[in-house]
């Protein structure tokens, strides 16, 4: 179970706050543990981090940092669609096919309800949880294969380490996967789950059917009540390597940064609207300084 976002889609920040952020989350006694595991922060940066060099005034305003995941912050060699297939041919029988749908920046609750009808199945909330019980186990054991060839996108572990080395900025996931096949992805790719405190999952959405542009108001919701103090929309930067990613922030006035590290190109998203666009987020300095430079 997750806490849904209430109230407006922009919250205001109080100007003059300088802090580095040490509010402990609370959590409802129903949060499973992977759930719980995801949104325990990070105590300290790493003693290797090189602190960025930011002119003047930047990085005074908190910000929050909201990264999708799947060809983002990972490169997952196809995992995720192959323990799909797998749960599907376990639970369905061979006939089930797993490429009859299109995954690019789509949630995981869509993109298996979506398979089932596909298959004849109707997407029943036991159905669905029967589904995504299966992929997970399949995922997990496909992840830690030793062929998987998984790992983190390039530039992105020097960009996390730079951003945590900033005075009030936090760091978040928004994502279409669920928080435990979420959690199974990132530590398999050796990236600590403990670095985001802020998560929103692709079953976080408020409203039926599910849209990844429902999901900006959630994160910024749950930053409200991790750090006490609200956030505005022009203080969230959504980074992401589909469309999708970059029309979940147009939606609510973030801003967005759009990688061609999946299946977009640069010029693609740019053509969806992104604020800026790069092929890798390998610019750390660069790339740290546009997202701290505040409208």
């Amino acid at each position: 179970m997750a806490y849904f976002a209430t109230g407006p889609t922009v919250f205001r920040h109080r100007p003059g706050i300088s802090r580095r952020f040490s509010a402990r989350p609370r959590f409802s006694s129903a949060l499973d543990s992977c759930v719980r595991a995801c949104n325990t922060s990070r105590p300290d940066a790493p003693a290797s981090v090189a602190a960025v060099s930011l002119p003047q005034g930047v990085g005074s305003v908190p910000t929050l940092i909201l990264f999708d995941i799947d060809g983002t912050l990972l490169r997952t060699a196809g995992s995720g669609i192959a323990a799909m297939g797998r749960a599907g041919r376990a639970l369905y029988g061979d006939h089930f096919d797993e490429r009859r749908v299109e995954y690019a920046g789509r949630l995981d609750p869509l993109i298996m309800a979506d398979l089932l009808s596909l298959h004849g199945i109707e997407p029943t909330p036991a159905e669905m949880a029967r589904f995504r019980s299966a992929y997970r186990e399949h995922l997990e054991r496909l992840m830690h294969e030793p062929a998987a060839g998984a790992g983190p996108c390039p530039g992105i572990i020097e960009l996390l380490d730079a951003l945590q080395s900033v005075r009030d900025v936090a760091l978040g996931v928004l994502t279409g996967n669920y928080p435990e096949t979420g959690a199974i992805k990132l530590r398999a790719c050796r990236v600590a789950p403990e670095r985001f405190p802020i998560a929103v999952w692709g079953c976080d959405s408020p409203h039926h059917p599910p849209a990844r542009e429902h999901l900006p108001p959630v994160g910024m919701q749950r930053y409200a009540e991790r750090f006490g103090r609200p956030i505005h929309a022009s203080s969230v930067v959504i980074v992401g390597d589909t469309p999708h990613d970059v029309a979940a922030a147009r939606a609510h006035g973030c801003r967005s940064l759009a990688v061609a590290t999946g299946k977009f190109s640069v010029d693609e998203l740019r053509a969806a609207g992104a604020d800026r666009a790069d092929p890798a987020l390998t610019a750390t300095a660069e790339i740290v300084q546009w997202m701290l430079a505040h409208p």
